[in-house]
């Protein structure tokens, strides 16, 4: 993707309201166009584009103390809370077109700051606790064993092992068939879970065999 594509899509993203784009987002949405900026001076609108931006203060909504929500630039909203000695913290599951916050304590951030956190660093021990493994239901057993022994070592680290089949519309019987080559190879090892078959791939985890479903 161009530089001048890539920056139009950003701001596209930033500037159409959305509830799934959350504010964290929005703030990488901005550095990442500030970042770009040098690499596209000479696009004409990339540049129009990035100067807007930093003219443009991003509006909120925030749930004053006495439960009423207004609409604010976020400046704003932080000046206020920061006025009454108080933080703006984002709500997460709300039903409004732009990021929402409230007000709250010092300590009430901090608490929100470390499950942040905590939440962030349990995402990383679930995703090193988990590897991939891509193959065609034509592969050969040389092969498929090669690559199951390396799931073997995984598995007795506790590591689980997340498989799609790749197969042609006539060929979910020869995927079938790869899957029982999977299950009776790692069988002491390894169980099956979560299968599932959609667009020509099959999916599904390999879990060692003392896990709970």
């Amino acid at each position: 993707m161009s530089c001048g594509r890539k920056a139009l899509y950003l701001v596209l993203q930033l500037k159409t309201p959305s509830k799934t784009l959350c504010f964290q987002r929005i703030l990488v949405l901005q550095r990442t166009i500030a970042s770009t900026a040098e690499k596209f001076k000479h696009i004409k609108i990339a540049q129009e584009v990035v100067d807007s931006l930093k003219t443009e203060p991003i509006s909120v909504d925030v749930v004053l103390e006495h439960g009423k929500i207004v609409t604010m630039k976020l400046y704003q909203a932080e000046k206020y809370a920061k006025a009454r000695d108080l933080k703006i913290m984002p709500i997460k599951e709300h039903n409004r077109p732009i990021q929402l916050f409230k007000l709250v304590t010092g300590s009430e951030f901090f608490k929100y700051e470390m499950e942040q956190k905590h939440a962030k660093k349990a995402e990383q021990e679930i995703k090193h606790h988990e590897k991939r493994m891509n193959i065609t239901c034509k592969i050969e057993d040389h092969d498929l064993y090669a690559k199951l022994n390396q799931v073997k070592k995984w598995l007795t680290k506790n590591i689980k092992t997340e498989v799609t089949i790749s197969f042609r519309s006539n060929e979910e019987d020869k995927a079938e068939s790869t899957l029982s080559r999977i299950e009776q190879y790692l069988k002491s090892e390894g169980k099956i879970h979560q299968k599932r078959v959609k667009n020509n791939l099959m999916k599904f985890f390999i879990i060692p065999a003392s896990s709970e479903k």
